[in-house]
């Protein structure tokens, strides 16, 4: 949404965009220097994180650490590692799996390769 005074951002490839700081002047769309709350929703539409408003709130209201209703590039910055988690989560979840099916699957691994470990110093012992 493009309040008053301000010219919509157009949608871009984000991954053209090489830095977090490159992403925040960007879609700062009034070069006001510091991004509120619609700028950032912008940033999280682009991103293709599928988030809800609320959501988008929650995230921005943690990176606004003087609480004023805008955050600065450094703010945004810390903000952006953590949409890159989400984004991460995310295509995770799309291909079905969970963190509990990750662990599961290590923890699966990692038996199977002490078992065969195990089988080899007996072999070696007899």
């Amino acid at each position: 949404a493009t309040q008053a005074g301000k010219a919509p951002v157009a949608a871009v490839d984000i991954t053209s965009l090489k830095s977090p700081q490159e992403i925040f002047i960007y879609f700062d769309a009034d070069r006001s220097g510091v991004m509120d709350l619609d700028e950032f929703e912008e940033v999280i539409k682009n991103m293709g994180l599928n988030m809800s408003r609320q959501r988008a709130m929650q995230f921005f209201a943690k990176a606004d650490k003087d609480s004023n209703g805008a955050i600065t590039m450094e703010e945004f910055e810390k903000a952006y590692e953590y949409l890159n988690r989400e984004l991460k989560m995310q295509a995770l979840q799309d291909l079905g799996l969970s963190t509990v099916a990750i662990v599961g699957a290590l923890v699966s691994v990692l038996g199977f390769v002490g078992l065969v470990f195990v089988f080899i110093f007996f072999g070696i012992s007899a």
